[in-house]
């Protein structure tokens, strides 16, 4: 079984986000590259068995705890999180299969 770990993220002592990872040290310096991030310290809560344990320890604790930046308990986050993906889809292209074909290609398959 792989050890898992649900943990908090803290600014200013309240607690802005939990999730559950098996390494609590790359998944905040993942966190920090979000600006609402870049000062939060991480604070382990549990250490589980096995992920299942911890995901349904970590639902449990959103639900009950209702951090600000948890998408699944915040209407408002969820508005956040969809206004920020119209944005962004809106700047990039679509590509199709054609399109990604690289410059010469074609004189590479005579």
């Amino acid at each position: 079984m792989t050890r898992c770990a649900v943990y908090d993220l803290l600014i200013d002592g309240a607690v802005i986000y939990v999730g559950s990872t098996t390494d609590p040290k790359t998944r905040l310096h993942v966190h920090r590259c979000r600006k609402e991030f870049k000062t939060a310290r991480l604070r382990v809560y549990a250490w589980y068995g096995s992920v299942l344990r911890a995901q349904i320890s970590e639902a449990q604790r959103i639900a009950t705890l209702r951090p600000k930046y948890n998408v699944a308990c915040n209407p408002l986050a969820q508005e956040t999180r969809r206004n920020e993906r119209k944005s962004i889809s809106g700047r990039w292209p679509r590509w199709r299969g054609s399109q990604l074909a690289t410059k010469g290609s074609d004189r590479e398959r005579k």
